[in-house]
């Protein structure tokens, strides 16, 4: 499905920075691929190395978001295109029934709208590779909790996320009506 390509040497060969964007995904190059998750039309994303990429139902790969040679936070409310920064490498990824796609970025849960709007559901580390600080949060608003990791994440159809960190397992719920997630 995807990798025959061999070793995409982003770094050190020109001719290997797109990893093989916009062709079939079985000749595609690849590096450090670590996690996936299938979405509901068929599209398999995956994280490599400071990127999610993805393989569309008719076998094309391309690039979501990330650049393999910077990292950092992209704001809230724009764009995942290929370029914005991720804080290294995702932790895990999963595609609600809406085909919205959660991924773990350090200590934050955020998500890419089927619009490609990003978004943070949970989570208030503030910087790109910060310290970490001990686990806290616990129900209260989702982004004013402190996350140790966001290693593995499993949507509900009701729209909530559980969400496994270092210490224990969360629900992050939908907001009251009337209510926002930062309420």
């Amino acid at each position: 499905v995807l990798g025959g390509g061999g070793f995409c040497n982003w770094g050190f060969d020109p001719a290997h920075v797109n990893c093989g964007d916009g062709g079939p995904a079985a000749l595609a190059p690849v590096y450090n691929v670590a996690r996936m998750a299938l979405a509901p039309d068929g599209t398999l994303y995956f994280s490599e190395f400071r990127k999610i990429r993805r393989i569309s139902p008719n076998g094309i790969v391309s690039t979501v978001m990330g650049a393999y040679q910077s990292s950092g936070f992209t704001a809230d409310g724009q764009r995942a295109l290929p370029g914005a920064l991720l804080c290294g490498h995702p932790q895990s990824l999963a595609v609600t029934a809406d085909g919205t796609l959660l991924f773990g970025e350090q200590n934050k849960l955020r998500s890419i709208a089927p619009d490609g709007t990003l978004g943070t559901i949970a989570g208030s580390n503030p910087a790109c590779n910060s310290p970490s600080t001990p686990e806290s949060g616990y129900g209260g608003p989702a982004l004013q909790a402190s996350l140790a990791s966001t290693a593995m994440l499993a949507p509900s159809q009701q729209g909530e996320v559980y969400m496994m960190s270092a210490q224990r397992i969360n629900r992050v719920g939908r907001p009251f009506p009337g209510f926002t997630a930062s309420d």
